[in-house]
């Protein structure tokens, strides 16, 4: 079999720079591709009412255009939802997972009101301080601490991005189905990646994943909030590095 394409997909009001220590840690090795998310940094937004399934034909296009055969989809919270669904809909050359701050199971009647309460801020569009308010919801105490002029570029850039557009992504993952069993009957090699202080999705839910799709070890950056990526670059490098090795994809 050909080299997998390594194809990350950034979470919500995220960028793909978060990849950037991972994608240096595999140099030249295996071909990458970090596609920014629609809605997000000048990518136009997918059509009002769009449904995962827009969604994975948007992803599907730009896998056209790379050129890519084989592929390992490495998915950061809703990039995460959207990499599972992606198998759920066609698993057959997806080769392997790694699942970063993300969650299987879909939300339950009591958790979708919050979910559609960040949806309709984002509809009615990001102020510097709402925008500050989710960078520090998203990102781990520690990481802000250390990294203090981080939140200004970063509301900066969300400020950039398409607000209603990102509230349709939202839309679209409330209505996605449970991808656990057809991940299980897929079976590809997969690792769990998950902050041990993020409080955007539990650290709970990762363990419930794993558990639930039997054969997944679960790697947990401790300290690091809902973006391992960026907030443990390192660690994450390794954590990617390690399970490429351990197919055979990286020497």
């Amino acid at each position: 079999m050909a080299r997998p394409t390594i194809v990350f997909l950034h979470g919500l009001l995220m960028s793909p720079a978060i990849w950037d220590s991972a994608r240096t840690r595999i140099g030249s090795a295996l071909a990458t591709l970090a596609p920014w998310q629609p809605a997000h940094g000048g990518e136009p937004a997918l059509r009002q009412g769009a449904t995962i399934g827009d969604w994975t034909e948007w992803l599907e296009g730009k896998l056209q255009m790379a050129g890519a055969g084989p592929i390992v989809l490495v998915g950061h919270s809703m990039g995460g939802m959207l990499t599972m669904e992606m198998v759920r809909r066609d698993p057959s050359r997806i080769v392997g997972l790694v699942l970063v701050g993300t969650r299987a199971r879909p939300w339950s009647e009591a958790e979708r009101p919050g979910v559609e309460g960040l949806a309709q801020s984002m509809e009615a569009g990001l102020t510097d301080e709402t925008a500050r308010q989710f960078g520090r919801f998203l990102i781990g105490a520690r990481f802000l601490e250390r990294n203090p002029a981080w939140l200004d570029t970063w509301t900066k850039q969300a400020l950039e991005d398409d607000g209603p557009g990102m509230a349709g992504l939202m839309h679209a993952l409330l209505g996605r189905a449970d991808p656990t069993s057809a991940l299980r009957a897929a079976g590809r090699p997969t690792i769990v990646t998950h902050g041990g202080a993020d409080v955007a999705i539990a650290l709970d839910d990762a363990r419930l994943m794993a558990a639930d799709l039997g054969y997944v070890p679960l790697e947990i950056a401790e300290g690091a909030g809902h973006c391992p990526p960026l907030e443990a670059p390192d660690w994450f490098a390794d954590a990617c590095a390690g399970f490429f090795r351990a197919q055979g994809w990286l020497q």
